[in-house]
């Protein structure tokens, strides 16, 4: 689907409802939203190569019933060849933890986990 001079795709996600992931470029960059969902082979196609993958993530570890976790999420960043991983949706209490995930990140898709005031994050591929 087009709009305008962008290409739009969507891949529905893992979530208690219907909810889709999307993937916008515009020839030169591609960035994808999760949306509120977990992977599946279906958005782990839309995000491979994405200059930017913005996604929720509700746990540090093990995910959760329709959510992913940010273990999951940089293996598959980084599996995917993704330019920047944003971590979103995070849970208050672990916002410190994710940023010092991203912080601490040996070589691989970079990271970005923001709250209010602070940005962590590390690179590897590419800049916006």
């Amino acid at each position: 689907m087009a709009f305008g001079s962008l290409a739009l795709r969507t891949a529905v996600s893992e979530h208690g409802v219907l909810n889709t992931a999307l993937s916008i470029a515009d020839g030169k960059v591609r960035a994808c939203y999760s949306g509120d969902g977990g992977p599946t082979a279906e958005t782990r196609e839309l995000y491979r190569g994405a200059t930017l993958l913005v996604h929720e993530c509700f746990a540090p570890a093990g995910p959760r019933p329709g959510h992913a976790d940010a273990e999951t999420l940089l293996a598959l960043a980084d599996e995917l060849e993704v330019g920047t991983l944003a971590l979103v949706h995070l849970s208050h209490e672990e916002k410190v933890e994710y940023g010092r995930w991203c912080a601490g990140r040996a070589p691989g898709a970079a990271c970005s986990c923001r709250r209010p005031g602070k940005r962590s994050s590390s690179s590897r591929r590419s800049e916006l």
